[in-house]
């Protein structure tokens, strides 16, 4: 049974695969595997400065419509390659930046590079990146110019100044170093955070983009989510539902068995955890956490989707609404 999946799935890809140390290559219904270290493993677009620009633009633009303010505090949990979106936070006013992540990539060196590129798009008042450039990212804002409202030319300023990027400059300095714990006057990297004693952080936002699904011990991370948070915490999440690569169609995840999925996950470290939007929510009210806002994005049963009758285990009892969202994003706020 296992094997006539298997080759279903091949069936179903033509593109190349990363399933931890081993990469499967389907190509009309064949495969073969090849070796990778875990320090080449990339997670792809938070190695671009206009990327992440437009990410933190939006969960700022987001956090502010609620708080009023720019966060001084912020935490991101899988920040990738680049820490791109924390040097996005700093130049916008943040104080301390906290990037926990599942385990260090080997992308820190361009870290500088990003750092330049994103000088120039704040002190441009640069437009965040719409849908024309990256239409995959989310949320979706009502506009994308620059937000002079939240950032004012004197902020930039204040935030731009020599003193500011020497300062800013020098913790990202201190990142190039081999230790995966990291912790300086603007920037702390921990990786991975997992198996690390937290600090006390007390942050005034914790956000990620595209990183919850990949998470395996989901109670564990919301717990600790709740451990660091005071009364005026908030989180941004956007959360990807979709299969990753390992279907045609976007939720075919939920149609492989529990040993089958196994099989397709293979000895990578992580990869996507299959749970739906419903094990989200109720992971943020047990920890504490009210929604103000969680905008779904659904797919529909058109033909990227698969049939109700394909679900596999206990995805076999998901309601219709977790069955059609392949994406959210969700803000919430901590009530102690």
């Amino acid at each position: 049974m296992i094997k006539r999946r298997i080759m279903e799935i091949t069936r179903d890809i033509s593109f190349r695969l990363p399933y931890g140390d081993v990469i499967i290559n389907c190509f009309f219904g064949k495969y073969y595997t090849k070796l990778i270290k875990s320090d080449e493993m990339s997670t792809g677009g938070s190695c671009d400065a206009r990327y992440c620009y437009s990410v933190w633009m939006r969960h700022l633009i987001n956090y502010y419509n609620e708080s009023g303010k720019i966060p001084s505090i912020v935490v991101e949990f899988g920040p990738g390659d680049s820490i791109g979106t924390g040097i996005a936070a700093l130049l916008s006013g943040c104080d301390q930046y906290y990037a926990l992540d599942f385990m260090k990539y080997s992308g820190m060196e361009n870290v500088m590079n990003i750092y330049d590129q994103m000088i120039t798009l704040f002190k441009n008042h640069t437009d965040v990146p719409d849908d024309r450039e990256y239409p995959k990212i989310k949320p979706k804002l009502e506009s994308y110019k620059f937000p002079d409202h939240i950032i004012s030319p004197e902020v930039i300023d204040k935030n731009l100044s020599d003193e500011r990027l020497d300062a800013i400059k020098e913790s990202l300095n201190n990142l190039s170093n081999d230790h995966n714990i990291i912790i300086n006057n603007m920037i702390s990297y921990l990786a991975p955070w997992e198996n690390t004693i937290l600090p006390e952080i007390n942050p005034e936002l914790i956000f990620s983009q595209a990183v919850l699904e990949h998470i395996d011990n989901l109670e564990n991370a919301y717990s600790v989510m709740a451990s660091i948070s005071v009364k005026e915490t908030y989180m941004s999440h956007d959360i990807d539902f979709k299969s990753h690569g390992c279907s045609k169609y976007w939720n075919g995840q939920w149609s492989y068995s529990d040993s089958l999925w196994q099989t397709i996950r293979g000895t990578r470290p992580y990869f996507i955890n299959r749970e739906p939007l419903s094990t989200h929510l109720k992971l943020f009210s047990k920890n504490g956490f009210k929604i103000i806002k969680c905008i779904q994005n659904n797919e529909g049963f058109g033909s990227s989707s698969i049939s109700r009758k394909k679900l596999r285990g206990k995805f076999t009892r998901l309601s219709d609404d977790d069955f059609q969202t392949s994406s959210a994003y969700i803000l919430a706020k901590y009530n102690e």
